[in-house]
Order: structure tokens, then C-alpha cells, then sequence
């Protein structure tokens, strides 16, 4: 599934990205949600993940620097302000889902609204039934 994420009410802090260590021989798509585990940026866990940012460049097994520690660029969560627009992978959005925090999906690219009260994205707008601007709670 492709990413469709964006910052919605703010832009992208490419003039100040945030960098980390990838973790070694992992594929990270561009617009995948993060997490730093042991040190090293990884793909976001659905349910306890704490969010380090959004992968602004794809890391591919073809890459000549795949299984390296290589520092990687990302957009960080700066402030509760950012705001996101985020798919939705699981379930359907309505208006009723705006102020509920849900979690990544297991897709780490979208909200999965059909697991229930979570704890890693707010819903501050419902754009249509598949695409949601979010917020991130769980932060580092």
C-alpha cells in the first residue's frame, strides 16, 4: 500500500530533519511511521510503539549500504501541533472517531480503527471513511 502520509497544518521540517541510526539489513519504505528500538530506527509497532517520526526516504534490500547502521532522515515529532494526514487501513472513519486515539495498523502506514481505544494516534478530522488527520500521542 502506498503512503499517502503528509504533515496537514504544518510543514515538513526539512530544514531541520531529524537523523538516527536504521537498524541493520531491514527494508524501511519512504512514509513508513518509525521507532527507535535498542537505538536504531525501525518500523513502527502497532499497540506499544513509541513514535520517533516518519521516514522521509526508502531503504531497499538492493541498497549497497542495506545491512549497515547508516544515519537516516526523518521527520520527528516535534510537538503535539504537527498534524498528519494518515489512511486508514483497517475499518472506516466517521465523525464519531474524531478525539479517539488509535494505533498503527500492522501495515505501519495507517490507522487501524477497528482495534479499538489504543494509544499512538489522536483523530482530530475525518476527511472521507479511508484518510484521517491525525496527532501523534505516543511520543519520545
Amino acid at each position: 500500500m502506498a503512503s499517502n502520509l503528509q504533515k496537514s497544518t504544518r510543514n515538513i521540517n526539512i530544514e531541520n530533519p531529524h537523523t538516527g541510526p536504521k537498524v541493520a539489513s531491514v527494508a524501511l519504505p519512504g512514509g513508513i511511521w518509525l521507532e527507535y528500538s535498542g537505538g536504531f530506527l525501525q518500523t513502527l509497532t502497532p499497540n506499544t510503539g513509541v513514535i520517533a517520526g516518519l521516514n522521509l526516504w526508502p531503504i531497499a534490500a538492493t541498497d549497497t549500504d542495506f545491512a549497515s547502521t547508516k544515519l537516516i532522515t526523518y521527520d520527528g515529532v516535534d510537538d503535539v501541533v504537527d498534524r498528519w494526514l494518515m489512511p486508514v487501513s483497517a475499518g472506516s472513519a466517521s465523525s464519531a472517531n474524531i478525539g479517539n486515539v488509535f494505533d498503527i495498523f500492522s501495515d505501519s502506514y495507517g490507522l487501524d480503527i477497528t482495534g479499538g481505544a489504543g494509544t499512538q494516534f489522536e483523530v482530530t478530522k475525518v476527511i472521507s471513511a479511508t484518510l484521517v488527520e491525525v496527532k501523534a500521542i505516543l511520543t519520545k
